[in-house]
């Protein structure tokens, strides 16, 4: 699971040229590295920066130009909640202009390791567990809609929804929507416009939006919200992803049951991390995506 975690989070990074994880260690004191490439054994002075962050749990970084190449080695402690996940360190043909945005996909990638760590073992309330695979189809497709749809998916059956939509915001600041289950979104039909129309909604108000039940009993001014929850007859939530202080997605689920707090929490951590790897700039490259 760790290899498989390390390998894609390298992919993320197209500058990248090693990359080394060292967990936490266990009870019992052990902590077994991983590298990237699985090849090649990874180099004294990467090793001695992991180790380094590790022992100060703090970033540890430094740069140089080699010739015409720049070269950024970066390491850094991983945790979440308090809980220490270990440290991750890459060596990047990247200039240190870069190392902000190297270090928030990073960061990211502690928060997709707690998932994939949970799902593993069963934690959480998701319906399937949360598998490194699972990221290789958005890191493959570069068309909005499709992405749309496939984050749209993998939240739905991540978390054994009824039905869940992506709203993802284009450059021109139009919507590339995707409904779960679906090969495309027909932006004509009643069930698109419903869901573009919360969309915009939740886009305009900003905050992640509390749950609206069947009889349309949503916040004041989600009147968008209300009419999909009242139509599809399901508890409906809506929540924005965003980078920095733009808006790069936001996500809409619809669950037949009132759910519970642990749910709530789930979406909410699912929707973080999949906002980070919708957003422009960090699929295929090093930009500064963060989730909101």
């Amino acid at each position: 699971m760790t290899q498989d975690w390390l390998d894609l989070l390298c992919q993320m990074l197209p500058e990248v040229r090693a990359g080394l994880f060292l967990p936490a260690a266990d009870d019992n004191g052990v902590a077994a590295a991983t590298h990237w490439p699985p090849s090649s054994p990874p180099s004294t002075e990467l090793r001695s920066a992991a180790d380094m962050a590790a022992q100060r749990q703090a970033p540890v970084s430094s740069s140089r130009q080699d010739q015409d190449t720049p070269e950024l080695l970066l390491a850094m402690p991983l945790a979440w909640e308090g809980q220490a996940l270990g440290v991750v360190a890459v060596n990047l043909a990247a200039g240190a202009e870069r190392q902000g945005a190297v270090q928030q996909l990073l960061q990211w990638g502690g928060a997709w390791l707690h998932l994939l760590r949970a799902g593993a073992a069963g934690g959480g309330t998701q319906a399937a567990p949360l598998q490194a695979a699972d990221i290789g189809p958005l890191l493959a497709t570069r068309d909005p809609e499709v992405l749309a749809t496939l984050g749209a998916s993998l939240l739905a059956q991540k978390l054994g929804l009824d039905r869940a939509a992506v709203g993802l915001v284009r450059d021109a600041g139009d919507i590339a929507l995707g409904i779960s289950d679906s090969s495309g979104a027909d932006t004509r039909s009643v069930l698109a416009q419903q869901f573009l129309a919360v969309v915009e909604e939740t886009r305009a108000g900003g905050d992640p939006v509390d749950w609206a039940g069947p009889q349309g009993d949503a916040q004041p001014g989600r009147e968008a919200l209300a009419q999909l929850a009242r139509a599809s007859g399901h508890h409906v939530a809506a929540r924005t992803l965003r980078r920095g202080e733009d808006t790069v997605a936001v996500v809409v689920m619809e669950q037949t049951s009132a759910p519970a707090p642990p749910v709530q929490e789930r979406f909410a951590a699912l929707a973080s991390w999949l906002g980070a790897l919708l957003a422009p700039g960090t699929r295929g490259g090093t930009g500064d995506a963060a989730p909101g």
